[in-house]
């Protein structure tokens, strides 16, 4: 196992799922200093999967069809990729654990091997994928009550922090660095219209606001360009970029800036 920079991987572990997908024990199943691997697994078809160890910046592969009837030799390469780490709180600001992550690359509609893309008791998360542009979607456990939150085209070419609230947080702005978004004087749900705040703990060179759907399409932009440091006031008149007026239902606003993403759910009412 190697990296694309043509390292040798070592404690790369590899997982062996059938057709069915039930997961079948190896033995011996992790790369060595050198990177080289010898697994041992009941003979079939498998998808296999090879992860670098979890802190790392390399990016997860899934090879699916692999014949493994007869023993034979294979080498692996395992994608340099970007860090996309962050906290899930829900609407009472509290961490949601076991919440799921999907990385989606739009080039050509997979989905990215991410096995340490759950959330942990605090809250937080941190996966790895190669460089692209990705659909990601977000969903939480069922016992939780909350609603999958899609994002679609998310270029992701550097680590990336993505803090999704599910509650309109108030006070200043992350202690990290990322922006926060909390409501205006409306509240939350909304009547026709929304009003935003957005709070920033230094100026940013570009900040981009976006409105989606509860499907992941772009409703419309409410700000691209920099901003200064404090309350950011916002507002969209509840019309989508061509013109026409969004229907009732589940929106998000998403706020991206240096590296960092915030995403809040609203409600739109007649």
């Amino acid at each position: 196992v190697r990296d694309s920079n043509g390292a040798p991987v070592e404690g790369a572990i590899f997982r062996f799922d059938d057709a069915g997908d039930v997961r079948h024990p190896a033995k011996k199943d992790t790369s060595d200093a050198t990177g080289f691997f010898r697994v041992g697994v009941a003979p079939g078809v498998y998808r296999v999967t090879v992860e670098p160890e979890r802190r790392s910046h390399l990016a997860a592969i899934r090879v699916p069809g692999v014949d493994l009837t007869r023993s034979f030799a294979r080498d692996f390469t395992l994608p340099v990729g970007v860090a996309i780490s962050g906290r899930v709180t829900d609407k009472r600001g509290l961490p949601v654990a076991a919440a799921d992550w999907d990385a989606i690359l739009e080039s050509t509609n997979t989905t990215a091997a991410t096995p340490t893309d759950n959330t942990t008791f605090d809250g937080s998360y941190r996966y790895v994928v190669a460089r692209g542009l990705y659909k990601l979607r977000l969903t939480p456990p069922a016992s939780s009550g909350l609603d999958s939150v899609i994002i679609q085209h998310v270029s992701l070419d550097r680590d990336t922090t993505i803090n999704v609230d599910y509650a309109a947080l108030g006070g200043g702005g992350g202690g990290d660095g990322s922006p926060v978004l909390r409501f205006g004087p409306a509240g939350n749900p909304t009547h026709t219209t929304a009003g935003f705040a957005l709070v920033l703990t230094r100026p940013v060179a570009r900040a981009l606001v976006e409105i989606y759907d509860v499907s992941g399409r772009r409703a419309r932009v409410l700000h691209d360009g920099p901003l200064p440091a404090g309350t950011q006031p916002l507002a969209w008149d509840g019309r989508r970029d061509n013109g026409a007026q969004a229907h009732t239902g589940v929106f998000f606003v998403r706020a991206r800036m240096d590296g960092h993403e915030s995403v809040t759910r609203f409600v739109l009412l007649p």
